[in-house]
């Protein structure tokens, strides 16, 4: 089976700080996706989005990785 392509697409991943959040804000960006990435824990939002691209800036709490 083939993986989809979210290149060009924005996904929004709440509670993306970790577990399944953060393992489904990872699977989006490694398919092309820019992902946003919120959590209620700053610096956990802060590592994953850092992880996935390397780049973040804050949007009303939540992080969207670019």
């Amino acid at each position: 089976m083939s993986a989809t392509d979210f290149s060009g697409r924005v996904a929004v991943v709440t509670g993306g700080g970790s577990g399944i959040g953060e393992a489904c804000a990872v699977e989006l960006a490694a398919r092309g996706a820019s992902v946003v990435v919120t959590d209620i824990n700053e610096d956990a939002a802060t590592r994953v989005a850092e992880s996935i691209t390397g780049s973040y800036r804050l949007i009303d709490g939540g992080y969207t990785a670019v």
